[in-house]
């Protein structure tokens, strides 16, 4: 599946989408790519449903970005997960606020981390919560997931960003097996939590597992 830009580029979608197209290949922008326009900040918009059993692979830029809010969104299910492959950019890369899963993917020989989670919430009190499972990340030039919770505080009941990684294989990727980032900007950062248990960490060049504590919010590791 071929384009000038991007294999599939969803605007101000609301509801279920079911994508099993086979291939999104060679397009010279994203594989996937979400965005959102809002008249308010209080609009109901997301993205949600399943993806699985695609290859998407050799694009230009990431292989799937979303940057719009997601509700339950599953890339991957148990036994028929993506194959993310020699994209430009990184594999997944998560910059709009929600929830979801990524499950059961290949992800290898990306250009930049093979799973992103950049998370900037636009949408107060928005739930950010991702569950990162049996998936196979190998050969990317960056991180194999890297997780930046970069949430401004609305109040004290703000939601944090919780984040689950169970039985991930990460291998031979250019920088950090697992990189989590608490960074501060100028205002106070909602909660982080992370908790990883069964994931097998091998031969990434950077062989550092780090925690970077940059502000006054509370960061939460668990690694079983």
């Amino acid at each position: 599946f071929f384009q000038a830009e991007d294999g599939i580029r969803d605007y101000k979608v609301t509801g279920v989408q079911t994508c099993a197209l086979p291939i999104f290949a060679d397009n010279a922008g994203f594989g996937i790519h979400t965005t959102e326009s809002i008249n308010a900040q209080a609009d109901t918009r997301y993205v949600d449903g399943e993806w699985h059993g695609n290859e998407i692979v050799n694009n230009g830029l990431a292989g799937i970005q979303l940057d719009s809010v997601v509700d339950d969104l599953s890339i991957g299910v148990p036994g028929n997960g993506n194959i993310i492959n020699g994209n430009g950019g990184g594999g997944i890369v998560v910059n709009g606020p929600g929830t979801g899963q990524i499950t059961d993917n290949t992800i290898n020989n990306n250009g930049g981390t093979g799973i992103d989670l950049n998370i900037t919430s636009s949408s107060l009190n928005q739930l950010n919560i991702w569950a990162i499972s049996l998936n196979a990340i190998t050969g990317n030039a960056g991180d194999g997931i890297e997780i930046l919770n970069n949430q401004a505080r609305f109040d004290l009941i703000t939601p944090g960003l919780q984040v689950t990684l169970t039985d991930n294989n990460i291998r031979r990727n250019t920088g950090r097996c697992i990189d989590i980032l608490n960074r501060i900007g100028t205002a106070d950062r909602a909660d982080l939590t992370v908790s990883a248990a069964g994931n097998s960490v091998i031969e990434n060049r950077s062989e550092e597992h780090t925690s970077e504590l940059q502000s006054p919010c509370n960061l939460v590791c668990r690694l079983l």
